[in-house]
């Protein structure tokens, strides 16, 4: 049976049941709450002549979740986003839990996130809306200090729950390594089922080379990244984890060889057509002039190629920056991304159809590629259409790669 909460105020007012909050009594109908709580519900089964309950000290006024009971219509605000998202969370109530969540994760301050969410960890809350909930907010939480409240029990639900998919598994996979590595015995399992799920090139090097690791535990996860790469155990081939670092202006393969003086002989990149030898394709990857842009001479089917000259990639993430006219349009907007190592049987890393989040002046957007195993020489990037609507040529600032470069 639902009921939707401003409903609720039809049914019965008798206040039968206590819940008690930083001290203080408040008297509800229990037959009201248990239509919606199962942990209400569950205490009028088993309780005696006294239905009581204590919740946890959430900060805030609980005011507004009895508002909410008895047929108000109530704003979830960040104001009110944490208490309400800690008692529906205490006492299992999936419609508030949604609503309050999507406020709190995605509005609310970093400590507001901490006070709710230690607190129901602390109270060994593990409901699986619950769960949820830090599954889909798992990339604001990793960066805020309530991580290290975290249990190897907490982890393996989070990550093992099907609406866990982290935009950086390398940044999940060395969080649950450095713990692993203080105390083994209690988080190898945890890391078991992210190198099971979630293992890349960037991870693979990080437990080869570990000294603290014993790669036995872990052969069932490593068979199928070492059956589908070019990946050696030797040290000398380890490969260089060259990461994607949100925020940062530096890292990616072309940003390390012009770091080394090595770009011009290292990296080969070319297009199907150049409107100018102003605007050429080398301008992607070479950021000595930073107002350059490539230019393709026609569209809007036109491609560019990169060849790594001395090395292969491991790909997991790439970089496109728009010029300045993308706001009128002039930015890919379907494409596709290929790889191979031979320029004849090319491997779809990635596509995007009627995608427009480059159509905005200099917008700057990173792709994730999941479980990009196989390393690329060659890598091939073709749109297909563009935001404009008469100029349909290809027009692009910037393009970087990221991964585990393989030197050759």
């Amino acid at each position: 049976m639902t009921i939707p909460l401003n409903r609720l105020c039809s049914f019965s007012r008798w206040q039968d049941f206590e819940i008690k909050h930083c001290n203080t009594s408040h008297f509800i109908n229990s037959s009201v709450l248990s239509v919606y709580s199962p942990v209400i519900a569950s205490i009028r089964e088993k309780s005696g002549n006294r239905l009581f309950l204590e919740l946890p000290p959430f900060k805030g006024q609980i005011e507004d979740f009895f508002r909410l009971i008895y047929g108000e219509e109530i704003f979830i605000i960040p104001a009110n986003a944490p208490i309400l998202y800690g008692i529906s969370v205490f006492l299992q109530i999936p419609s508030l839990i949604d609503s309050s969540a999507a406020i709190l994760f995605n509005r609310c301050k970093d400590d507001e996130i901490f006070d709710v969410v230690s607190l129901l960890i602390k109270y060994d809350v593990d409901s699986i809306d619950f769960i949820q909930t830090l599954s889909n907010s798992f990339e604001r939480i990793i960066n805020l200090p309530i991580i290290n409240l975290f249990s190897p029990k907490l982890f393996y639900m989070v990550f093992d729950h099907p609406s866990f998919d982290p935009v950086d598994s390398t940044s999940v996979f060395e969080l649950i390594m450095s713990f692993y590595e203080k105390e083994p015995n209690k988080y190898i399992n945890v890391l078991k089922l992210i190198s099971s799920k979630y293992l890349n090139p960037s991870n693979l090097s990080v437990l080869v080379g570990s000294s603290s690791v014993d790669l036995n535990d872990f052969k069932d996860s490593l068979t199928e990244i070492i059956t589908n790469s070019n990946f050696s155990y030797k040290s000398s081939n380890l490969g260089i984890p060259i990461k994607y670092q949100p925020g940062s202006k530096n890292g990616g393969v072309f940003d390390y060889y012009r770091k080394s003086h090595s770009l011009s002989t290292s990296v080969s990149i070319s297009a199907s057509s150049e409107f100018k030898a102003e605007f050429s394709v080398r301008n992607l990857i070479d950021n000595s002039n930073p107002t350059a842009f490539f230019s393709s001479a026609q569209g809007p089917l036109e491609w560019i190629l990169i060849r790594l000259l001395k090395g292969s990639l491991a790909i997991t993430h790439y970089t496109l920056v728009a010029c300045d006219a993308a706001k009128n349009g002039m930015a890919p907007i379907s494409w596709t991304f290929e790889g191979s190592n031979d320029e004849v049987d090319w491997k779809t890393i990635d596509n995007h159809v009627e995608d427009r989040c480059l159509c905005s002046s200099k917008a700057e957007v990173t792709f994730p590629l999941m479980k990009t195993w196989e390393s690329f020489k060659v890598f091939r990037f073709t749109q297909i259409d563009n935001g404009g609507k008469k100029n349909k040529r290809l027009v692009l600032a910037s393009i970087e790669l990221y991964g585990v470069l393989t030197p050759q």
